[in-house]
């Protein structure tokens, strides 16, 4: 029998929508340039990434604010919720030049 030297583990899942490739995380992963690569991602408490392709979705997230409208804490977001996000937040950093 060959003993393992590696075993590797799942860190999220990916889920494909409105022409995007969503990496579902519980840390943020840094992805590098990449169009239509997005992290959703939590473990980082009322902090925001400062990257417009990594979106906080944890309870606490910063980000909600780039909703139209107000989530009640605890509340999870929908997929137009994250889309919604990710375009305002993109707006935002090519407002600031990031």
């Amino acid at each position: 029998m060959v003993k393992k030297k590696f075993v590797l583990h799942d860190v999220g899942c990916i889920i494909k929508f409105e022409h995007y490739q969503f990496f579902l995380t519980h840390y943020p992963l840094m992805l590098g340039i990449s169009r239509n690569s997005i992290n959703l991602h939590g473990h980082v408490h009322y902090y925001s990434i400062n990257a417009f392709y990594n979106i906080n979705v944890g309870v606490d997230t910063p980000e909600s604010e780039y909703l139209n409208k107000k989530i009640e804490f605890g509340t999870p977001f929908s997929s137009s919720d994250v889309l919604e996000m990710l375009e305002a937040k993109k707006i935002d950093f090519q407002r600031r030049n990031i």
